[in-house]
């Protein structure tokens, strides 16, 4: 009750406005200045507003963002030490390859020389099936 005696002033300028902006809401011609007015003036303060609240959605996506990058990071960190590992298990088995190749006197796989040659003539429906090319044992080609 003590509230209401001490601020007594502020609710009947309040209730005042009220009523006002309800008589102001029921002219038909004058509503529309006031709407005008009140849209003119709080049309900044709401831009205002607008901005500062995009900002702030920003801020906050890039909050989510960088977590999320963090964790894709931690994610791609523990991944390159799987495959180190990998990698140096497979460097281990050629090194122990090489050292049984050597032991057990196996010569070093050399891997075939391919040429390229066209084909120039075949016969593939008789009982010898053939093709012609169009290089010999001077380039290095020979029967298989």
């Amino acid at each position: 009750m003590k509230f209401f005696k001490k601020n007594k002033i502020y609710f009947i300028i309040t209730g005042i406005l009220i009523l006002g902006l309800v008589f102001l809401n029921v002219l038909p011609g004058v509503s529309g200045f006031a709407k005008n007015t009140l849209f003119k003036v709080l049309s900044p303060i709401q831009r205002a507003f607008i901005k500062a609240g995009n900002k702030t959605i920003d801020f906050f996506e890039i909050i989510l963002t960088i977590r999320e990058l963090n964790k894709e990071n931690i994610e791609l960190k523990k991944k390159n030490l799987e495959l180190e590992s990998e990698i140096s298990l497979f460097k281990e088995t050629e090194e122990e390859n090489k050292a049984l190749r050597q032991a057990l006197k196996f010569p070093e796989k050399e891997l075939p020389i391919y040429d390229i040659a066209e084909v120039v003539g075949k016969e593939i429906q008789g009982e010898d099936d053939w093709i012609l090319i169009n290089k010999g044992k001077n380039n290095g080609v020979d029967i298989n």
